[in-house]
């Protein structure tokens, strides 16, 4: 007996315009700002980092017993207030 596909059902008019009115398009509002995937009032963003680097950072949140992404923030912040002063 062979293997066959379950035959595809017809989509609704409903459906369809459902899923086409959700696509992307050039009338689709652009992003104020930034760039990255918005989560809140916070963007996310890809980042490379060195393994060296990272053990590092993964270290000082072991330390502190914060999460790497907090450790991260707090680095990143700093440097820029340091920078903001000199």
């Amino acid at each position: 007996m062979a293997i066959t596909r379950k035959p595809k059902r017809e989509m609704s008019d409903e459906a369809f315009e459902r899923i086409a009115g959700g696509a992307i398009d050039g009338t689709t509002k652009k992003r104020e700002r930034g760039k990255g995937y918005a989560m809140g009032h916070k963007r996310q963003i890809t980042h490379m980092i060195t393994p060296v680097l990272l053990d590092q950072v993964d270290a000082e949140a072991e330390r502190c017993g914060e999460a790497r992404a907090t450790v991260i923030n707090r680095f990143i912040r700093e440097g820029l207030e340091r920078k903001k002063v000199t």
